[in-house]
């Protein structure tokens, strides 16, 4: 059985310091756990983050992606009043491309999956 944390991530500049300590927590408390990140289309710094976090534990796998409103207007079925894509579509889309990864690295059945979000503060347990 293995430890696999998942989040997607979207604009998550302002708690990198958070997710940050985190990922040193497991790190430290748990070295053979993997955490995976999906994030698209951030518009701050988030993806400036990603090496850095990639160095804080060894198995920290990020996908980033960006897509137009058109590709998303096409990935939806409903729209906002002014023909935007349907912010809870898109949320479930990016949770579906997270699964996408934890089944392409092979998590199974008796593992132990944790979803968290990631721009969310929690204190460290240092």
């Amino acid at each position: 059985m293995r430890i696999v944390f998942g989040a997607v991530a979207r604009n998550i500049e302002k708690s990198i310091q958070s997710l940050s300590a985190f990922l040193v927590d497991v790190a430290k408390h748990m070295p053979d756990a993997h955490v995976f990140l999906y994030e698209n289309n951030s518009t701050d710094q988030t993806r400036s983050f990603f090496p850095l976090l990639s160095t804080i534990h060894p198995n920290v796998h990020i996908k980033s992606e960006t897509f137009t409103t058109e590709e998303l207007l096409e990935r939806t079925r409903s729209h906002t009043w002014d023909h935007k894509p349907c912010r809870m579509e898109l949320i479930a889309a990016a949770r579906n491309k997270l699964l996408d990864m934890l089944r392409e690295f092979g998590v199974a059945d008796d593992d132990f999956v944790v979803m968290f979000d990631p721009d969310m503060h929690w204190p460290s347990s240092a």
